[in-house]
């Protein structure tokens, strides 16, 4: 179902300090540096070896990172995204059994990058949150 990690996922009030650990104590790939505004959120995406880090300081107030950053009292670790060739059949497979989708994350949710995504319900996962993304874009969305 499963081939890697695609990334982990960080939430941070101070973009530039953590972007700086990340890649001058860390050793993080600068030249891997992608900016995207989600809509409720800045993320910017390191690469470190083959898996990528994206790192998030969200800006929405009632948006769940916002709330799990202000409950954490600073930066802390918010997902892991598992990569898969088939979102839609991962997707499909996890409806089979009954597994909840996070709230306007189910199948056909794209990233602002073009990659197909899927959220589990933080309640079917221990309140971990585990994200489900293509490969590869799966659209051009002309970014």
């Amino acid at each position: 179902m499963f081939k890697k990690i695609h990334h982990i996922g960080l939430i941070t009030d101070d973009m530039e300090r953590t972007k700086k650990l990340f890649m001058e104590k860390l050793g993080c790939e600068p030249n891997r540096i992608q900016v995207a505004d989600t809509g409720w959120a800045h993320a910017t995406f390191l690469r470190m070896g083959d898996v990528e880090i994206e790192i998030m300081q969200p800006y929405d107030p009632d948006n769940h990172y916002t709330k799990m950053l202000e409950k954490n009292g600073g930066p802390c670790f918010s997902h892991i995204a598992f990569s898969t060739e088939d979102t839609g059949k991962v997707g499909e497979e996890f409806q089979k059994k009954d597994v909840k989708f996070m709230k306007e994350f189910g199948p056909g949710t794209y990233t602002p990058r073009g990659y197909e995504i899927l959220f589990l319900d933080p309640s079917e996962t221990e309140e971990m949150v585990i994200q489900i993304a293509s490969d590869v874009p799966a659209k051009d969305l002309g970014y």
